[in-house]
């Protein structure tokens, strides 16, 4: 029995999906002192009961870099422009070095400790991460060393007086 040409009749009605345009970005997010975000999309914007992702770009200035972190959730990285190299614990506490330059693709198990520096150039990357987090959100990028924890939940803060500042000025 062929069905080619045949409709498919569903009892439930469709759920109209708009495309989206990722690169329609939102404002710039300070991640930490040296890096840069901008959220791409919206996390509510997918089919409920599907697993949404959550895609940002991030900007890291030239010679810096992420210290020791994990996170709760596996991310892919899309090296845009620019370099530098991810070390990673890759399970047994022997760390690994990977270099990467401008068009190279990898996948982050974010379980493991790893740490992203940039080169003389800087990186812009494109995050690709599931299930899907905002980039100030405090537990998306846990630091091992506890002198570096300061800085996501001091970030939250600075946005949050903004925020509050701006809300007396209305």
């Amino acid at each position: 029995m062929s069905h080619i040409g045949q409709h498919h009749h569903h009892s439930s009605e469709h759920v109209k999906i708009e495309p989206i345009n990722f690169l329609a970005a939102s404002d710039d997010v300070q991640v930490t002192p040296n890096v840069t975000g901008v959220e791409l999309n919206e996390p509510g914007q997918f089919a409920e009961g599907t697993n949404p992702i959550s895609i940002s770009r991030l900007t890291m200035e030239p010679n810096t870099g992420f210290e020791r972190h994990t996170h709760p959730h596996n991310h892919v990285l899309v090296i845009l422009e620019g370099g530098g190299f991810l070390v990673y614990d890759r399970g047994d506490r022997v760390d690994v070095r990977l270099d990467f330059t401008a068009g190279d693709v990898f996948n982050v198990p974010g379980t493991n400790e790893h740490a992203v520096s940039a080169g003389d150039k800087g990186i812009t990357m494109l995050s690709i991460g599931s299930p899907a987090m905002r980039l100030i959100d405090p537990e998306r990028m846990v630091f091992i060393e506890k002198q570096h924890r300061w800085m996501i939940p001091k970030i939250i803060e600075q946005i949050n007086k903004n925020k509050s500042e701006s809300d007396m000025d209305e």
